[in-house]
């Protein structure tokens, strides 16, 4: 799991008709898009030391499926491990091994088939196996998250249904062949997660919606850029403007205002200015995002708040980009 970055350092946008290309969003991204609650970020970082050291010490695949296979109170490290390990340029063929995933996804069903579950090393394991998965461009692996994902709602299984839903949109993203049937399970299961009444779950199907190509996918995204949870609506106009939808300007305004504090909720002292950081650096990818889709879109409302935000007293690098995207928005007008 990765931590919040800090933003790029200011560059001039280039002059002309084209702004510079926008990557589309990694497996990180789902982080920094208030998927994972703070304490449980805190957490990973302490985590993540462990999980360093036994990724230098012992890197064969297969030995972390056996350890998965042995009932000891430690098997959900090595998930972890296997789920960092995924991520990790270094182990990028890993990504394609079907039978990794298969085993993987078998041990997954195991769990699943156990039933729901309090005990807090058996939900660690069910979670880090679905993160793993996740990590896949093989399909192998869908069927066990699409079950893990379509959970029953209880309190227990709360922490799997996000990785296993966080899971679907990276691999989603990755753009892995799926079968027709699988792909209307993971359209259906999406859909049925941006209408739970948990908020985390709403906003991790945000992401996934966005690589779902069917129209009312797009339509239910729309619907989400309005919800009553800030982080949905956060998620939702952050992914409409990547994909360069007028909708998503109205959540950009409020994400870009420097005094809006609604994506506060929740937060304490200490993590305030993080998030606050974290919506910002996400507002201004995504306006960069939906500027480069032309200039059919009414943008003057965007170029206002940016200019707004660079005169404010925010971080020095954020008033820079905010003022760099606001000049080449009506640079773009003033040409039409």
């Amino acid at each position: 799991m990765t931590s919040t970055p800090e933003p790029a350092s200011p560059r001039s946008l280039p002059s002309g008709d084209n702004l510079p290309p926008v990557e589309p969003p990694s497996a990180g991204f789902i982080v920094r898009l208030f998927v994972v609650p703070a304490l449980i970020v805190a957490i990973m970082f302490i985590v993540g030391g462990f999980v360093k050291w036994v990724i230098d010490t012992r890197s064969e695949p297969q030995e972390f499926v056996e350890a998965l296979r042995r009932d000891t109170p430690q098997r959900w490290q090595a998930a972890e491990t296997l789920a960092q390990m995924l991520r990790d340029p270094k182990y990028a063929d890993l990504k394609k091994d079907r039978k990794l995933a298969a085993d993987l996804a078998e041990l997954l069903e195991s769990e699943l088939a156990n039933g729901e579950t309090t005990d807090e090393q058996s939900i660690r394991l069910r979670e880090y196996l679905c993160r793993a998965l996740g990590e896949f461009v093989v399909p192998d692996g869908v069927p066990a998250l699409v079950d893990a994902a379509d959970g029953q709602g209880s309190p227990e299984s709360l922490e799997v249904r996000l990785a296993a839903n966080g899971a679907l949109a990276v691999l989603l993203a990755s753009e892995a062949e799926l079968s027709p049937s699988d792909q209307d399970a993971v359209y259906s299961t999406v859909m049925k997660t941006s209408q739970d009444p948990d908020p985390l779950l709403r906003s991790t199907a945000a992401f996934a919606l966005a690589y779902l190509p069917r129209p009312d996918a797009t339509e239910r995204l729309r619907v989400l850029a309005i919800d009553a949870s800030a982080n949905v609506r956060y998620n939702a106009g952050t992914m409409l403007a990547m994909q360069g939808d007028e909708a998503a300007v109205e959540v950009l305004l409020e994400m870009l205002d420097p005094e809006e504090v609604a994506g506060m909720e929740n937060e304490t002292d200490e993590t305030q200015i993080v998030k606050r950081r974290r919506i910002l650096t996400n507002a201004l990818k995504a306006a960069e995002a939906i500027a480069q889709h032309g200039s059919n879109l009414e943008l003057g409302e965007l170029a206002a708040a940016l200019e707004k935000l660079a005169a404010s007293d925010v971080d020095r690098g954020f008033q820079v980009k905010a003022g760099e995207l606001a000049r080449e928005i009506e640079r773009h007008a003033a040409a039409d």
